[in-house]
């Protein structure tokens, strides 16, 4: 799933605790907070116990345009490979390393299912979910991006943001449609999360993506 979500694409991970970091470095730096809702716990046993994945999904767009790069950089985040449940409803701050670059969240992963949060081809619908979702073949790689329907941030090179945190809302029961997003800021736990970083020098600048005067691009 994840190799077909990232095919053609330049991709982030998670940075290893030993980088340096520094603002003459030529990447970026972007903490994402993420948790799944915590009224929406399944009931069912079985899917309790199952191993859950939540993996949020950012491409780059062209702000002149508000349109997708098509083949542009990719970010993705990915909480572990295999989750619990439960766990997956206590917030999670990670620390990626990504190229720097204008990006929108365009889905959601939770286990094998992906919310796309783009019109898909031939779709007035800009939700969509199913499991194994081929999303590169389904979405508008092209498609428009607007703050009202995608959350946006912009970063450059030598820079530490924290974009904030995001509470996704999954239908319940078996399903795992996203169906809202919370958003809120935690600085203090995004600096909580650095000090396992000791070789990020650069200070941390904390955006708020429902603002649009802070999706723009930093200085």
């Amino acid at each position: 799933m994840l190799g077909t979500l990232v095919s053609a694409c330049a991709q982030s991970s998670n940075a290893p605790h030993s980088l340096v970091f520094d603002s003459e470095s030529d990447k970026a730096i972007v903490l994402i907070g993420t948790s799944l809702d915590r009224n929406q716990i399944a009931p069912e046993n079985d899917w309790n116990k199952r191993p859950h994945s939540l993996v949020t999904h950012w491409q780059q767009y062209d702000p002149h345009i508000m349109q997708l790069v098509p083949g542009g950089a990719r970010v993705t985040s990915l909480r572990q490979n295999s989750i619990w449940a439960k766990a997956a409803h206590d917030p999670v701050v990670q620390v990626l390393e990504i190229e720097p670059g204008d990006y929108a969240l365009i889905g959601v992963t939770i286990y094998k299912t992906t919310t796309t949060l783009l019109p898909l081809k031939n779709s007035n619908f800009r939700r969509y979910t199913t499991p194994g979702l081929p999303l590169d073949d389904e979405i508008e790689m092209q498609g428009e991006v607007t703050p009202k329907s995608n959350f946006l941030f912009s970063v450059r090179p030598g820079k530490v943001v924290y974009i904030g945190h995001f509470d996704f809302v999954h239908a319940g029961g078996r399903s795992h449609k996203i169906v809202d997003i919370n958003y809120w800021q935690d600085e203090a736990a995004a600096r909580a999360a650095l000090k396992d970083f000791p070789g990020i020098t650069d200070d941390m600048v904390t955006l708020n993506l429902t603002l649009p005067t802070e999706q723009a691009a930093l200085p």
